[in-house]
């Protein structure tokens, strides 16, 4: 017997063949549909995807085989890769001096013929062969011959597209945790400035630069939020509605502690150019109710309700306070939080609108979904 020689190029090609992170896997189907097929084509008892490894080879796939591997040094396929541009074929092995006392052919599963195309990588390293192996002696025809070759052709293809595959899931994660930490430094320095303003306030004892501050803090807090969520969360560019704003109400309620404020909203996945608008509408809103549509002191409620068909968002924030004094109020606003409410509800090509009586104030609030808004953009 003599064993197969090592490639001049060794160390390059198993460093290559382990860039593919393919050895030891799982079954695949396809796979097991290739050496299927190629099997019946060339109607042989035996075929394998055999990569040669450092010191065995291992199968991929194999039909009319039990062993997972055998050792390289016995091994045909480990010959096969020494010639990567051309076929081995092995007429009847018990003839050919290299393999006449091979275990492989004096004992199980005692090969007579052999027929193997070299698997090529894209950087050009043969990794192995799918190979045909067969009890008797025999050849192929042409037609066969070229059969083979390009079947082998579609394995390495199938090699190359499971590489880049990985590759382009590292780069998504890669991208994922960069997107993960710029949105941790965001919230960071959103909250730093937060603080800043709040030490700002204590420097002051006008009370309407004092609530000017307030009011830039309560909003600086609220688009905190949505990039804390987004850091928490596995994704990084959707945010989930009921626990963000679950989260909002919970910080200005310890602002406005005699305001019992709830939300109620089925699970719903908002995109980030959507959620840093809503939240500081959201807030400017609840901060207006709690200022606005209660005496001091008094106890009341927020409802905070959302829903979503195919075409829309719906947000409702309707309180039990004591309402506008009249709509005019609400149809020519003059405070910076309504403008505000108005511009962002105009950036999302949505829709506001306010009921008010003496038993409480509604906004109704409806943005286009994506695939809603892609169409107004489009149309516009």
């Amino acid at each position: 017997m003599i064993a197969p020689p090592i490639p001049k190029n060794e160390h390059e090609r198993l460093s290559n063949l382990r860039s593919y992170c393919i050895l030891d896997t799982e079954p695949e189907e396809d796979y097991d549909n290739l050496t299927t097929l190629t099997a019946e084509l060339l109607q042989a008892p035996i075929c394998v995807i055999s990569l040669i490894d450092k010191d065995r080879q291992w199968f991929k796939s194999k039909v009319g085989l039990d062993a997972p591997e055998t050792p390289r040094d016995i091994s045909f396929c480990g010959h096969a890769i020494n010639s990567p541009q051309e076929l081995m074929i092995i007429k009847n092995a018990n003839k050919d001096p290299r393999f006449c006392d091979n275990p492989l052919v004096s004992g199980d599963p005692h090969v007579v013929f052999y027929a193997g195309a070299p698997l090529i990588s894209s950087e050009g390293y043969p990794f192995g062969t799918l190979c045909v192996i067969d009890y008797k002696e025999r050849t192929l025809s042409d037609l066969q011959k070229n059969q083979l070759t390009i079947l082998a052709q579609q394995v390495s293809k199938l090699f190359q597209l499971r590489k880049r595959n990985l590759e382009l899931t590292d780069h998504l994660h890669e991208k994922e945790i960069l997107m993960k930490e710029m949105h941790h430094r965001v919230k960071n320095n959103l909250q730093i400035i937060s603080s800043l303003l709040s030490l700002q306030m204590d420097s002051f004892d006008d009370e309407k630069a004092i609530n000017a501050l307030c009011s830039s803090r309560d909003r600086i807090i609220a688009m905190s939020l949505v990039h804390q969520q987004l850091y928490q969360n596995n994704g990084v560019t959707q945010v989930e509605l009921k626990k963000f704003l679950s989260e909002l109400l919970l910080n200005l309620g310890r602002v406005y502690s005699n305001i019992e404020m709830k939300v109620k909203s089925p699970k719903l996945m908002i995109e980030l150019d959507t959620a840093v608008p809503l939240s500081l509408i959201v807030s400017e809103l609840i901060t207006n109710s709690c200022k606005h549509g209660f005496s001091e002191h008094q106890h009341g409620s927020i409802l905070v309700s959302a829903s979503m068909d195919h075409d829309h968002l719906y947000l409702t924030i309707s309180d039990n306070g004591k309402g506008f004094s009249s709509q005019e109020k609400w149809n020519k606003p003059n405070s910076l939080g309504f403008e505000i409410i108005q511009t962002l509800t105009e950036q999302l090509n949505g829709n506001i609108e306010c009921e008010s009586s003496g038993k409480g104030t509604k906004f109704s609030l409806a943005i286009p979904t994506n695939d809603q808004l892609a169409d107004i953009k489009q149309t516009a």
